[in-house]
């Protein structure tokens, strides 16, 4: 099959990676390939991460209308069979050009900010060639079923994957107990909560840990600012953008996500994966991946917050059940159910 993953850029965020992962798991078997309207200011990592069979595809974008003319020129003379959109621009992109190549479209929801672009995107799902919308968990379908007006016999859930796996022995024994949280440092991340958790648990005499704090963003500086006044620098460490992520879940302990809003969190999934217990809000789909009380806890409050971090942070034995708990939970975000999810809906409408 001939198949055109579309993305923004390859700025790192969740939509890119998945689309990154997605090509990779496909390029064995169909020929790939990922379409993009600039690499992105940070798009290196994961142009990097792409099977070598993945061909790359830059349409400059200029207005929608003359890049939905070039894009549907590309779909003609490359014969694509499907394509597969990720965030807004491609998607609206993709529905102009298959009016005029014909052929069928994927749209692939990430998250829930598109209010100001409500009109398009509505029209837009109402095309014959727009055959199937996804929803990367039952929030976020829930949430455009009731704000939108997309059909709902196109609407759909497909569980972002992972491919992360848990690998013992990475964490030596006399190593300090490790929190980790792993996410661009943006606002809505609340990464502030893990700085305000460091300090205290010293407060607590609970004094041998660390948190790290893996991503990079806006925040940064300001975070790290705030670390320092509040006397935590030894104790959590900002390690930045890192391409070996895997290793370093499989150096922690406890994996904790503060954000205010998610629509299905990869990060969350990367840690069960690799058996971690986790603690969230219960914001966007943290309830479809933690299940409260069985592989971590889901919390209303940073007070709650930090009182199941430091229950976790106390009883190795529960953090291990847990954990345990949450490895196996996770096989129904396996890479195998996502592949299988998306080539049944790219194989009938193709």
């Amino acid at each position: 099959m001939n198949i055109l993953i579309l993305v923004s850029s390859l700025d790192m965020g969740g939509a890119q990676k998945q689309a990154v992962v997605d090509a990779n798991m496909l390029a064995p078997s169909h020929k790939i390939t990922l379409g993009m309207f600039d690499s992105g200011e940070t798009g290196g990592a994961l142009r990097e991460m792409l099977d070598g069979r993945v061909e790359v595809a830059i349409f400059r974008k200029t207005n929608y209308i003359s890049t939905a003319v070039r894009l549907a020129r590309f779909l003609r003379e490359q014969e694509v069979q499907v394509v597969h959109c990720h965030l807004y621009a491609p998607m609206l992109t993709a529905g102009l050009a298959s009016l005029m190549a014909r052929v069928p479209v994927i749209w692939h929801f990430h998250g829930h900010h598109f209010e100001v672009r409500k009109l398009p995107l509505n029209l837009l799902s109402l095309l014959p060639t727009v055959k199937k919308i996804i929803f990367v968990s039952s929030m976020l379908s829930r949430y455009f079923e009731k704000n939108f007006w997309f059909p709902k016999n196109k609407m759909a859930v497909v569980y972002n994957s992972s491919q992360s796996k848990k690998q013992p022995l990475l964490k030596g024994k006399d190593e300090p107990l490790r929190i980790g949280f792993v996410g661009r440092l943006v606002g809505l991340k609340r990464v502030q909560y893990l700085i305000n958790l460091a300090a205290w648990l010293k407060e607590r005499q609970f004094m041998d840990f660390e948190i790290w704090v893996i991503g990079d963003g806006p925040e940064r500086k300001a975070l790290e600012e705030l670390a320092g006044s509040k006397e935590v620098n030894e104790q959590v460490k900002f390690l930045g953008f890192r391409t070996d992520v895997e290793n370093l879940y499989n150096q922690l302990d406890l994996f904790i996500l503060p954000s205010e809003e998610e629509a299905l969190s990869l990060a969350l999934i990367d840690a069960h994966n690799c058996g971690l217990p986790c603690i969230a809000f219960d914001v966007g789909g943290n309830k479809e991946i933690v299940q409260d009380g069985e592989t971590g806890y889901i919390v209303h409050s940073e007070t709650e917050l930090q009182q199941k971090a430091l229950e976790l942070c106390r009883n190795k034995e529960l953090r291990l059940q847990l954990g345990a708990n949450a490895e196996e939970y996770a096989k129904i975000f396996s890479e195998q159910n996502h592949l299988q999810n998306l080539l049944n809906i790219y194989t009938r409408y193709a």
